[in-house]
């Protein structure tokens, strides 16, 4: 089952494309080469003919590109949207959450910082030297 969905899917991907652009080109390069008689202009009217085949080959694929960067700037708006409606509720998320961090970051080093204070103060008084 999976080795006729790989076939089929280049088939479809690789040489069907393959196969249509020879035979564009070998149709373009009939008019050019053999539908000439020897007459100049009949060489410009297949070389405007062959130009005609390769704007029209290029318009599905100009076409397909259109959409899909429509496609994109739709997304990228989509997403950009509720972007922005996220972070602002994710912002006061974390904003409380660093208060909470600070308090207890205060409540945890308060000790410690009186216990440096009153060392501080000992020190002092024991290392005067009058």
């Amino acid at each position: 089952m999976k080795e006729h969905n790989q076939r089929h899917g280049a088939f479809g991907l690789i040489i069907l494309p393959l196969v249509l652009i020879i035979l564009v080109i070998g149709i373009a390069a009939y008019f050019l080469v053999f539908d000439t008689n020897g007459n100049p202009n009949n060489i410009r009217k297949g070389g405007d003919i062959a130009s005609i085949y390769l704007i029209l080959l290029t318009l599905p694929s100009l076409f397909f590109s259109i959409v899909v960067l429509i496609f994109f700037i739709l997304i990228n708006t989509k997403i950009s949207h509720a972007l922005s409606s996220f972070f602002p509720k994710i912002k006061k998320q974390v904003f409380q959450i660093n208060q909470q961090i600070q308090a207890s970051a205060k409540i945890a080093t308060k000790p410690f910082i009186e216990v440096d204070v009153r060392m501080t103060a000992i020190s002092n008084i024991f290392s005067k030297k009058d």
